[in-house]
């Protein structure tokens, strides 16, 4: 009769452990797949990259003219550009070069347009602002054509 209660105490206690354990072991395998989309291409945001807080995807257009709606969280999230203030005339830089992190930015004749909670900055076409934001949990928009 011991043996008995012993075995079935000790069957019920697994049977609990796993059970608790179980979700956790899936959960992790899901996070390892949350954050970078596996066998996704990577967009590049030569043109344009918007990723204005009021909309809940970021939009990515390269130099194919296509325009994406990306996973915010999918953009390299350390992405930055060295710029200046932009001059009264719209196409003068002005100030030191600082680093931003822009919320938008658009390639221009004279220098990338980007901005930072809606203030403009100018980032010159400078080896260090050679690189353009990218992101690769995207889809087409066909809404934009």
């Amino acid at each position: 009769m011991f043996l008995k209660d012993w075995i079935q105490n000790s069957f019920i206690t697994y049977a609990v452990i796993s059970s608790s354990l179980l979700p956790s072991v899936q959960l992790l395998k899901l996070q390892e797949h949350s954050v970078v989309r596996r066998g996704q291409p990577q967009h590049n945001c030569d043109v344009n990259f918007n990723n204005l807080a009021a909309y809940t995807d970021a939009t990515c257009r390269g130099t194919d003219g296509i325009i994406y709606k990306c996973v915010k969280n999918s953009c390299l999230q350390n992405f930055r550009f060295l710029c200046r203030d932009v001059g009264p005339d719209g196409k003068s830089l002005t100030g030191k070069l600082r680093p931003i992190v822009p919320d938008d930015y658009t390639t221009r004749d004279h220098f990338i347009e980007a901005y930072v909670n809606y203030r403009l900055y100018g980032c010159p076409y400078i080896p260090e602002n050679s690189h353009r934001q990218s992101c690769n949990n995207c889809f087409a928009d066909h809404d934009e054509d």
